[in-house]
Parts: structure tokens; sequence; C-alpha cells
């Protein structure tokens, strides 16, 4: 018999032991639980298609050499910052 199944069958006998409104409140939790699972799971999702988001625009930057239309960063920066740059 493996490690699962005698969890399964502590967990069995413990839950027959209970009134019937606890186990409505450990249905209940089992519930809450596979949510919160399953917004962690959403939750890697989103994260991983920001991400790839972000690498897709960055590539599209490079692709319209966006980069080289300041010509000098510092230079750029220097003028941004004493406000002699204007778009």
């Amino acid at each position: 018999m493996g490690y699962a199944q005698i969890k399964a069958q502590k967990l069995h006998a413990a839950i027959d032991d209970l009134s019937l409104t606890d186990m409505e409140q450990v249905l209940d939790f089992i519930g809450y639980l596979k949510s919160r699972s399953i917004k962690r799971v959403k939750k890697q999702e989103s994260k991983a298609k920001r991400q790839a988001a972000i690498v897709k625009a960055m590539e599209q930057l490079v692709e319209l050499d966006v980069a080289s239309r300041f010509g000098d960063a510092v230079v750029w920066q220097r003028d941004l910052r004493h406000g002699s740059c204007f778009f």
C-alpha cells in the first residue's frame, strides 16, 4: 500500500468520526484549498504571459531601432535635464 493510500485512509477515518456540520466545513475547506492552488497556477500563467509580452515589446523596439533616434544617450539625458530637449 502506497503512502498516498495510507494518508487517504487516515483522512477518511478522521472524517467519518465528524459530525455532519464538521464534514460540511471540511468540504468547504477542501474547496478553498483547491481554489487557492488554481489561483496560484493562474498567477504563474499570467506572469509568464506578461514576461512574454515584455520580451516581444523589447524585440519590436530593437527591430524599429528606436534607440538610434535619440543619438548619444548621455547627450540626450543632459539636454532633457536642462530642458533643451523638446518632442
